[in-house]
């Protein structure tokens, strides 16, 4: 599953608590992808089926609307 974060995180926090292990703040407390699956930027990135149940609830979390995912 592919995942995309757009510009305009509001640093709230939600998708740190729903999918800790793919989405990770950065410095400045927006949302990143958890460099291990990182493909061409810390705003697109690559999971397995395993952990796509938990980036669909932060995607479906994010007031933002900023989260999306692909299969």
């Amino acid at each position: 599953m592919k995942i995309y974060i757009a510009e305009g995180c509001t640093k709230c926090g939600v998708c740190f608590k729903e999918c800790p292990e793919v989405f990770v703040p950065d410095s400045e407390g927006n949302a990143t992808i958890a460099e291990e699956f990182q493909l061409d930027s810390e705003c697109e990135g690559e999971i397995g089926q395993n952990m796509a149940q938990c980036a669909k609830s932060a995607e479906n979390s994010c007031p933002a609307n900023i989260i999306s995912t692909e299969e």
